[in-house]
């Protein structure tokens, strides 16, 4: 116990080496209701996460994710973070099962409260890319969790992993699951919001790399207000509007579908 609380303290005393008090003001402007942020530049927190895993590899996930912080302490979103880069680390070997490590993303993921986690730690997943039949069995389940960040997890997947051929077709069909699902919730404005702007990011994703049938999907859905409401629907168009991979027609085409 003695060795597992003096990394922890190890850890938490680097973090706070090198917060910086103007940044993380900063980031706390883009994250509202995080308040645990100690104000470390995330370039700085992957380096950092990688020297942690050298250091103490299985041990520093075995005891984060499954002891409490003493003393009933908050973990700073830092020492979160670093968590989510020590798990991405994780490679398919003689004494780690992939198996195990989708348990580990299980046994993080309720930790993820806000965007910034979330999507760093799906970018640094790359185990999705090895093993990819095996992970999209894992990852879709989360499309129809209750819980905002499950599924903004699962749609970020989508979009770094799974816009492929062997997928599009089910990813239209799972969207329109994924809106139907948060527009018939009672959950609160700011967790419908991360949902849908995953979803529309997405969607506008799947447009640049499969503009023809997205284009079709678009068309589907622009009056069927109870799969995408007008939110959802509007920002994806807004976004393919946005991207530079977008000809100038091709934009022109697409604010005309814009819903009043």
């Amino acid at each position: 116990m003695k060795a597992e609380t003096e990394m922890r303290t190890v850890i938490r005393d680097t973090l706070i080496s090198m917060s910086e008090p103007d940044y993380q003001k900063f980031a706390a402007g883009l994250l509202p209701g995080v308040d645990n942020i100690l104000g470390v530049r995330l370039p700085k927190l992957r380096k950092y996460g990688k020297k942690v895993w050298k250091a103490y590899g299985m041990k520093y996930l075995e005891e984060t994710l499954e002891n409490p912080c003493n003393n009933n302490d908050i973990e700073y979103m830092e020492e979160i973070f670093l968590q989510g880069v020590v798990i991405g680390n994780l490679k398919v070997k003689e004494d780690v099962t992939l198996s195990s490590i989708q348990n580990y993303i299980k046994s993080y993921l309720p930790k993820i409260n806000n965007w910034s986690t979330c999507d760093s730690f799906c970018a640094g997943l790359k185990i999705a890319k090895e093993y990819s039949a095996q992970m999209w069995e894992f990852i879709k389940p989360y499309l129809v969790s209750t819980r905002d960040y499950d599924v903004r997890f699962a749609i970020v997947m989508i979009i770094n992993y799974y816009i492929q051929d062997d997928y599009i077709e089910e990813l239209y069909k799972l969207f329109n699951k994924v809106g139907a699902d948060w527009n018939s919730q009672s959950a609160s404005d700011q967790a419908v919001y991360y949902v849908e702007m995953a979803l529309a990011w997405a969607i506008s994703i799947c447009y640049v790399n499969y503009p023809y049938k997205t284009l079709k999907y678009l068309k589907e859905v622009k009056n069927q207000t109870e799969v995408l409401d007008d939110f959802t629907y509007n920002k994806a168009l807004q976004k393919i509007v946005e991207s530079r991979c977008v000809s100038s027609e091709e934009k022109a085409q697409i604010k005309l579908m814009k819903r009043k």
